[in-house]
């Protein structure tokens, strides 16, 4: 039986890293997040590497960011700015779930940064059409604001919803008791074993390393 495949949903800043990273150490499951492949993307159109592209002031470029997300899950047919390789947006498989598919491909199947109800429904049902669970976490935080941006609203869509106002301890331990629902109590994952000693007597070891 395949792995499970979780949706981390919600508004910007609420915490949806955390509970990605989180769910990965409860399930030891690979988490991952859509912005990444829309950030490899425009790196390679504008022939930077990602993390010189991660050190540009985010709000200098993210206009782009957000019509790249929109081009790579084919809402919009052209991107504004020109790439240094034209060639580039051609190759690109502009599907509504193509950022999740990307990220599941590849091996990960703890997944935040979706943003659109079609790309959610689209990666669901093909999820589903190939046997493959999946649970759509809603994470909110009372305490902050939302961030106007091109994220839609996709509570409605969540099977849990987590109110995340305490610590990432605490969202860690209300995110296991949603995965013990849906899939069994997870085993706790053991302690490594410890290195054995292995003792040398003092005749079997080099001259220049005896006392």
């Amino acid at each position: 039986m395949q792995p499970p495949c979780f949706f981390v949903v919600g508004p910007v800043g609420h915490g949806k890293t955390t509970a990605r990273e989180r769910l990965a150490s409860i399930t030891s499951l690979k988490g991952g997040s859509c912005s990444d492949i829309i950030y490899a993307f425009l790196a390679i159109r504008k022939q930077l590497t990602v993390d010189e592209l991660r050190q540009l002031p985010k709000e200098s470029f993210r206009n782009e960011l957000i019509e790249a997300g929109d081009f790579l899950c084919g809402s919009i047919g052209k991107l504004t700015e020109v790439a240094k390789n034209p060639a580039i947006d051609a190759d690109v498989w502009c599907q509504p779930s193509a950022l999740i598919r990307t990220l599941y491909m590849n091996g990960y199947n703890i997944i935040d940064g979706v943003r659109r109800r079609l790309e959610l429904q689209d990666a669901k049902g093909h999820l589903e059409w190939n046997g493959v669970r999946s649970l759509v976490i809603h994470i909110h935080d009372p305490r902050k604001g939302v961030i106007a941006d091109n994220s839609e609203n996709l509570q409605d869509l969540a099977d849990e919803l987590v109110v995340n106002e305490g610590t990432p301890d605490e969202l860690e331990a209300k995110l296991k008791a949603i995965v013990d629902k849906h899939f069994g109590v997870q085993a706790e994952l053991p302690d490594p074993a410890p290195l054995p000693v292995i003792e040398v007597p003092d005749e079997k070891l080099p001259e220049k390393l005896a006392p």
